[in-house]
């Protein structure tokens, strides 16, 4: 919602990245894919158009993203709600399109399942709103040029209370593990539970949404006095997704293990506070 370099969300927040056009209901891992996530119509109207066959994969090189130049929405449906009114769904699962061209949907009929085809980092459903042929941010009402709000007057969205959720840091994983954690592997598939096969054991956090200058603290507690614990230094910008992890290089004992995790954020007033607690076990079996 800012048209300069700045990136600005609807509500006047960070979750957001450059040039982005619309809204992002994302799954957390390519795995969950399979769980055939429906994609519903927001509103009745005509379908406009709707592609059915591009492959889900994840974006990962330059070469990925030229690729796929002119079919970045991948599998999608556009549409035509009358008035000049129009919405766009994008990244669905290959081949789960279940309308075309020409078709009548009501508000709540099914389009298809959440994919990560086209342009991609990471599963979801892309939606887009336009008027006039504009950018509408279904939230607040407003096009781009008219920057962020924290109000919500003009919404389109018929349930008010999509407008209330808190807009915070999300905790989209945590577990223990035998090995140190690759960031750009989770979102493919999460790390193997920790087996008393390992070498080391690890817990690990899995974060989206974090402000710049967050520190996450990570404490894990386990059998025989067994202790490890971390804080983060400042994010030096806001992180649509940030991981770490927390432990020691000796085989995980039978037992229960406690991992506890929150966000250290500073206030209006510059006192830091805890956001998004958690606090987790887990067994590590024979």
């Amino acid at each position: 919602m800012d048209e300069s370099q700045e990136a600005v969300d609807p509500f006047c927040g960070g979750a957001t990245y450059d040039g982005h056009k619309g809204t992002d209901f994302r799954l957390r891992t390519f795995e969950d894919i399979d769980s055939n996530i429906e994609v519903l119509a927001a509103a009745g109207g005509t379908i406009k158009g709707a592609r059915k066959n591009r492959p889900d994969r994840l974006i990962e090189t330059a070469a990925d993203r030229r690729a796929l130049k002119g079919v970045e929405c991948g599998n999608g449906v556009v549409i035509d709600h009358g008035n000049t009114i129009e919405t766009q769904y994008c990244h669905l699962k290959k081949d789960s399109v279940s309308v075309s061209a020409g078709d009548i949907v009501k508000a709540g009929d099914s389009l298809g399942y959440v994919g990560a085809s086209g342009l991609a980092q990471f599963p979801h459903l892309h939606l887009s709103v336009r008027k006039d042929g504009n950018i509408i941010d279904p939230f607040t009402g407003n096009r781009p040029s008219q920057g962020c709000s924290l109000k919500s007057d003009e919404s389109w969205w018929a349930d008010p209370s999509l407008l209330t959720t808190k807009r915070d840091a999300v905790l989209l994983g945590s577990n223990i593990t035998g090995a140190p954690i690759k960031h750009n592997r989770l979102v493919r598939t999460p790390p193997r539970k920790a087996s008393t096969s390992d070498s080391a054991t690890v817990g690990w956090v899995w974060y989206s949404n974090l402000k710049a200058n967050d520190r996450v603290f990570i404490k894990l507690e386990g059998p025989k006095g067994f202790q490890a614990q971390n804080l983060s230094d400042p994010m030096n910008r806001n992180k649509a997704s940030w991981s770490g992890f927390v432990g020691k290089k000796r085989p995980p004992q039978i037992g229960e293990y406690k991992l506890t995790t929150y966000i250290l954020r500073k206030g209006e007033n510059g006192a830091a506070g805890k956001v998004s607690q958690s606090e987790e076990t887990f067994v590590v079996e024979d």
